[in-house]
């Protein structure tokens, strides 16, 4: 079953030079849950796991909403064109805000950015980017995030104004958090009249931060509603298995969550059990992590 929103856009706001950006539904999450597209591109959602749908929370004023049916089979699809700029966030509506995600829509700015990358440099994230000719363009500037949905600016570098040759930047960042396994940046195209055209986003590791799996389980003790939230990091895309045991060693519930490469947010029902503490155990590409948890 594939479904395909109809394409509303007049031809004055179509981007030649579209992409389809594809985000994973499976095991309550979308991945990625933020993503920076230009106007004209397609959102398309692809159904791994579960039963959810994609439903339209807060879109800008006169941007086509939008509603999935609920899919459930690998290979099921719902596809949306971006017609209007500006921040646009959705959920499953089964499952509320436990299952939310975001993109950004940007205006086409006349900057041809032709690569965009990020590597280790003395242990510190340099940024790297190449345009192929610029028009009107005043700066870029540089934003990270550490969990890959709320960014800051760090600094800005110059651009070229005009220019029709082959142009390559680049920004180290001096200041990040030593205890960062995984970081996120993006840049903030930015021409003399104030438009604004966002990057992909991109992804640093950082080998030297600690190797856990685990970065935060909350709230611990889980109320009665029973929703454990989980965000860990993975060094690869996969499925990380969750065991939970009473304290005399019996499995009372074995679930999966789906792990891309990076930092990941998911959550556990755990309103079947009974009060009192568990032992949770988490695997993950060969990694074993033991947390204590109460059920209230």
């Amino acid at each position: 079953m594939k479904k395909i929103l109809p394409l509303l856009l007049l031809l004055s706001c179509l981007n030649v030079n579209a992409t389809t950006h594809f985000i994973r539904v499976s095991n309550f999450q979308f991945s990625p849950s933020n993503l920076n597209v230009v106007v004209g591109d397609i959102i398309r959602w692809e159904w791994v796991s579960g039963f959810h749908n994609s439903v339209a929370l807060t879109i800008p004023s006169g941007a086509d909403t939008w509603a999935s049916p609920y899919l459930t089979t690998i290979g099921d699809f719902y596809e949306y064109t971006v017609n209007i700029e500006g921040y646009y966030e959705y959920n499953c509506d089964i499952h509320g805000v436990l299952m939310t995600a975001n993109f950004t829509a940007s205006p086409v700015v006349p900057v041809s950015l032709s690569a965009f990358s990020v590597s280790n440099r003395s242990s510190k994230p340099q940024l790297s980017w190449t345009t192929q000719m610029e028009s009107n363009s005043d700066f870029f500037a540089i934003h990270r995030s550490y969990d890959g949905n709320i960014f800051a600016e760090i600094g800005k570098v110059p651009a070229a104004g005009s220019s029709s040759v082959i142009k390559n930047y680049s920004f180290t960042d001096v200041h990040v958090k030593s205890s960062a396994k995984y970081v996120y940046y993006e840049l903030a195209i930015t021409d003399r009249d104030g438009k604004i055209q966002l990057s992909p986003i991109k992804l640093f590791k950082n080998n030297d931060a600690n190797k856990k799996i685990i970065t935060s389980l909350s709230p611990n003790p889980v109320s009665e509603a029973g929703h454990l939230m989980v965000r860990f990091n993975a060094d690869a895309g996969g499925i990380m298995q969750a065991r939970i045991t009473d304290l005399s060693g019996k499995i009372v519930l074995a679930t999966e969550l789906s792990a891309d490469i990076g930092v990941n947010n998911g959550h556990i029902h755990i309103a079947d059990l009974a009060r009192g503490n568990y032992v949770i155990q988490f695997t993950l590409n060969g990694i074993i992590e033991t947390y204590t948890i109460r059920k209230e």
